[in-house]
């Protein structure tokens, strides 16, 4: 091995990690059980230097500043620099870097907040086009066709690595705060999670199933105030349920407990809950386009987000057509972070 990876854990600084997050700390620990020590570190930006004991909840092993007007203080020209979101991109340099693009996300303005989006855009050009990282990772099929979509000129330049699930386990944890069966979608409420869209399907579904209930896990996000009150107001009914954010333990007991997990977002680079839905053997129904039908393979039930009647008739049949547990299980157990760290080295080897 004649490199030495110097792989960039500052979105770690937060007490609480979702999504990249989740993928910077397994990734990197599973790297760390995969590689030389001698031959792996981590770094931060001196930004997060006042937050480095955030850092240290997730992660453990050699870690130090930098500087990213200065890099080439910091980085030896052997040095490959994985920075694995789409994060400022050190423009002087010495070294290589490899990037993570996790969705293309910056160029659908109808998602988000506009002005966040177009900060968030004018960066990712400013990385591609200007900093020009050396290689990108992409963590589906989709999104590194959206990605060359967009930056035709790294044709060649990139690579297909899935993600991993090996941080979440079946549990077998009893809730007390359900007695009925539920439903369960996991994720941000934001415009689009398409959660306002579920709720409408749910108040079809229980014209069939009246002892059904809908229980809603995440924090608010971007342009999800209205789909908050209306979960407030059909919570008034008593059978909506919202629990904003859950520790790691309780959320294992949800998907453990639930009857169905249902995920019609409009807009994925991957989807992990799809997946740690699998993991505990529950029954997916998941929007039809896609990374979401491309992670949820042939065993989730797949419907047109939009529409809350095609929602609730995918919903009728993954119950009334129960699969195997032990086959979600297994095509779960196919994405592993170790694989996910393998194929990141073999990245890493062909640029070196």
């Amino acid at each position: 091995m004649n490199y030495k990876l110097k792989f960039d854990i500052s979105n770690l600084c937060h007490e609480h990690i979702t999504g990249a997050g989740i993928y910077t700390k397994e990734l990197f620990t599973s790297l760390q059980n995969n590689m030389p020590l001698e031959h792996i570190s981590a770094v931060y930006k001196i930004s997060k230097l006042k937050k480095k004991h955030l850092i240290r909840k997730h992660v453990s092993g050699d870690m130090s500043y930098y500087i990213p007007e200065l890099a080439p203080l910091f980085f030896d020209k052997n040095d490959i620099h994985h920075i694995p979101e789409c994060n400022r991109v050190p423009i002087i340099r010495n070294n290589k870097v490899v990037i993570t693009v996790h969705d293309m996300l910056s160029y659908y303005p109808e998602w988000a907040d506009t002005q966040v989006l177009k900060a968030y855009l004018q960066n990712e050009k400013y990385i591609f086009y200007k900093a020009a990282p050396q290689f990108v990772i992409c963590v589906s099929k989709f999104t590194e066709r959206e990605f060359l979509k967009f930056y035709p000129h790294y044709e060649g330049k990139t690579k297909v690595v899935y993600h991993g699930l090996d941080h979440i386990a079946p549990a077998g944890i009893e809730l007390n705060d359900s007695q009925k069966p539920y439903i369960l979608y996991v994720g941000t409420i934001e415009k689009r999670k398409n959660v306002s869209t579920l709720i409408d399907a749910f108040d079809l579904f229980v014209n069939k199933y009246p002892d059904y209930e809908l229980v809603i896990i995440g924090k608010p996000g971007a342009e999800g105030e209205q789909t908050i009150e209306k979960i407030k107001r059909y919570h008034a009914r008593g059978n909506v349920h919202y629990h904003g954010y859950v520790s790691q333990s309780k959320l294992k007991a949800y998907y453990s407990n639930a009857s169905l997990f249902v995920y019609p977002s409009l807009y994925e680079g991957f989807g992990f809950p799809i997946l740690e839905a699998m993991k505990m053997g529950v029954p997916v129904v998941c929007s039809d386009t896609g990374a979401m039908a491309e992670i949820g393979g042939d065993l989730a039930f797949k419907c047109h987000a939009k529409s809350p009647d095609d929602i609730c008739h995918a919903m009728i049949s993954a119950l009334e057509n129960r699969i195997n547990p032990d086959m979600y299980m297994g095509y779960a157990q196919q994405f592993t972070w170790q694989k996910c760290a393998l194929d990141t080295i073999e990245a890493y080897n062909n640029l070196a």
